[in-house]
């Protein structure tokens, strides 16, 4: 499998996953995906803490009843999908720009906002 990932001319996906098995535990996995759709899972671990990103998201029910997670930082709002909230969480300029400055950050949401 190594040498057909290192010869895809195309390239190759990285994927991480968040699955729950049959002892309803939650495991966490990285999966290489080739361009021609073969999947090699590359490491499965048991996820009994939820990864510290999610802490950045407050949850949020909507008029369907349906889960959404809305930033600490900036107000938006996601359904409950962890590979969208994790790129959220790396790419809001609102997160980075406190980051960056060092600026304190209060667990009350509505101190970082302003």
């Amino acid at each position: 499998m190594v040498q057909k990932l290192r010869a895809d001319s195309v390239g190759v996906m990285l994927s991480f996953n968040e699955l729950t098995n049959v002892l309803n535990q939650n495991l966490l996995s990285i999966i290489l995906i080739t361009s021609e759709g073969e999947a090699k899972f590359l490491k499965n671990w048991l996820n009994s803490e939820k990864s510290s990103f999610w802490s950045e998201f407050e949850e949020k029910t909507d008029q369907n009843g349906k889960k959404r997670f809305q930033c600490k930082y900036c107000d938006t709002e996601k359904a409950m999908n962890a590979t969208r909230l994790l790129n959220h969480y790396n790419t809001c300029s609102a997160r980075l720009a406190f980051q960056e400055f060092n600026l304190p950050i209060s667990s009350d949401s509505t101190n970082i906002k302003k």
